[in-house]
C-alpha cells in the first residue's frame, strides 16, 4: 500500500516534474481510493490531464472527478454517450439521458448543445432566465443548476418531457432516490 505521499515522489519521478495543486490533490485520493496500488502503479495510472481535465478553478472537487472516472470505467457505457461524457457524469439515469440528448458527439471532448439542452428545461417548465452569470466556467454551472432544477420537476412528475412532445419514464428506483 502506497502513501500519499509516496503516490507524489513515484509522480514525480516518473513525470520528471512536481505536481500542480489539483493533482497533487488527485493524487492523493487515488492513494487513499486504491490501497491495493503501490506507489508507482498509481503514477502510472492516473491519467491526470486527459482522464480527469483537471483545473484548480474547477468548482468539481477532485474526489468527485476521481469517483466518476472509476464508475465509468466498470459502467456499461450507453449507445450515443462517450466515456468521457460517462467520466464526468454522477452515470444516474437522468445524466445519461440528457448526455444522450445534449451533448456533441466529439468522443475525446464532448460540449454542451446549449439549446439542446434549454429546450429540455422549457418543455419541463424549468425558469432558467435568472441564471444570466456568464463568467468563465458558466457552462459548466449552467448545466449543473439546470441537472438538479430538472431532477426535481422529473421526479415529482415521473416523466422527463422531451422538446417533441414525447416523455420519457424514469425508473422508480431513480425517482424514490431523488424524493427521499
Amino acid at each position: 500500500m502506497a502513501t500519499p505521499n509516496e503516490a507524489v515522489e513515484a509522480f514525480t519521478a516518473a513525470e520528471g516534474r512536481k505536481p500542480n495543486q489539483a493533482e497533487e490533490q488527485a493524487l492523493r485520493q487515488f492513494a487513499v481510493a486504491h490501497p491495493e496500488m503501490d506507489a508507482l502503479e498509481i503514477a502510472e495510472s492516473i491519467d491526470l490531464d486527459a482522464d480527469l481535465d483537471l483545473r484548480t478553478n474547477s468548482v468539481v472537487n477532485v474526489k468527485y472527478k476521481l469517483r466518476y472516472k472509476d464508475r465509468a470505467k466498470t459502467a456499461k457505457k450507453p449507445a450515443g454517450v462517450s466515456k468521457k461524457a460517462m467520466a464526468r457524469s454522477c452515470q444516474d439515469w437522468l445524466a445519461i439521458e440528457l448526455m444522450k440528448r445534449t451533448l456533441t458527439d466529439d468522443p475525446k471532448k464532448p460540449k454542451l448543445i446549449l439549446q439542446a439542452f434549454v429546450d429540455i428545461l422549457d418543455a419541463n417548465g424549468v425558469d432558467w432566465s435568472r441564471w444570466t452569470n456568464r463568467s468563465a466556467g458558466w457552462e459548466g454551472r449552467f448545466r449543473m443548476t439546470g441537472r438538479l432544477a430538472l431532477q426535481r420537476v422529473v421526479a415529482e412528475n415521473e416523466a422527463l418531457a422531451l422538446p417533441d412532445g414525447t416523455t420519457l419514464t424514469p425508473p422508480k428506483a431513480w425517482v424514490e432516490r431523488i424524493i427521499r
